[in-house]
């Protein structure tokens, strides 16, 4: 992943997940990784970092996240943790521990302004929303790998509550104009409100909120000077003229990925009408299902 990250030219913020789903020694393997990692990419100095990436509560003992968080600490890398996507995370610590997830986190000091949580579907909506904002916890909201799996995900109490909301994937589509949508569409269902979530608000959430999860909102996320020159150029398909009045709009409510025809990142072009620059794409789509295969093999599951 980081040699594609590099290559391609993209900017990233990469993590290995330490998780204590094997074993504690396998656990202690993840965290060298990580930390091996971050390292590693701090030196080199490209727009490719580290993080320091744990699974979730319910695979990692209090003792691995005390752990995982001290060192996070002591590198000033920043944490990213998987979060109450389904409900059984709640369920886990409330059995282990009787108390919710968050609660949990706040008690053994694991929360903080560095920490980005994914999901977030069922959270506590009265209590945790203020927990949040008091150890100003970032969140990675993933609509759609939510919706897929009929997760539920409310993030207004979070925002209402001035908590920092920005737009994930995990592992479904990378379109964030799919993302955008369905983050507009799910809420606007739970609530029956058509004007829930305009489409200023999901578009800053693709941008500058996301910027912020990462703690470069001074570097990335919108245009401004001082700031570094990433953006799309996407092609205009409309039928009506697109202004400044309804842009965003258009962005938000109809552009697809395939309507990016430019991507320029630091000032410097990856994507020239629509195909990258510093990569052969059908090379390394071909790569990619070679090592699919040869996954599914040692696994032994069903292959073409």
């Amino acid at each position: 992943m980081d040699r594609g990250a590099t290559e391609s030219g993209i900017r990233a913020v990469l993590s290995f997940e330490t998780t204590g789903r094997i074993s504690e020694e396998n656990s202690q393997l993840g965290l060298e990784e990580n930390i091996k990692f971050f390292k590693k990419a701090k030196k080199r100095g490209s727009r490719v970092e580290g993080r320091l990436g744990v699974h979730t509560t319910f695979t990692c003992s209090t003792e691995l996240l005390q752990q995982v968080r001290a060192e996070a600490t002591r590198l000033g890398s920043g944490l990213m943790m998987h979060m109450a996507d389904d409900r059984y995370h709640v369920f886990d610590t409330t059995r282990r521990f009787g108390k919710r997830p968050m609660r949990y986190l706040e008690d053994i000091g694991f929360l903080g302004p560095d920490l980005i949580l994914f999901h977030c579907s069922y959270i506590d909506p009265i209590r945790d929303p203020e927990i949040f904002k008091k150890y100003d916890v970032k969140v990675a909201h993933n609509s759609e790998s939510n919706a897929i799996f009929g997760f539920w995900p409310n993030m207004i109490p979070l925002m209402q509550a001035g908590v920092t909301v920005g737009l994930g994937t995990d592992g479904q589509t990378h379109s964030m104009f799919e993302i955008m949508r369905t983050a507009q569409m799910i809420h606007r269902i739970r609530y029956e409100d058509l004007e829930l979530m305009p489409d200023d608000q999901v578009l800053a959430m693709a941008t500058i909120e996301g910027a912020k999860c990462l703690l470069k909102e001074d570097e990335i996320g919108s245009l401004e000077v001082g700031k570094k020159a990433d953006m799309v150029l996407v092609n205009d398909r409309s039928t009506v003229p697109v202004f400044e009045a309804n842009v965003v709009n258009y962005v938000v409510g109809t552009c697809e990925r395939t309507d990016v025809d430019t991507v320029v990142i630091d000032g410097e072009i990856i994507l020239r009408h629509g195909e990258f620059v510093n990569v052969d794409e059908e090379q390394a789509l071909a790569h990619c299902k070679e090592q699919a295969i040869k996954l599914w093999q040692r696994n032994e599951w069903p292959v073409p």
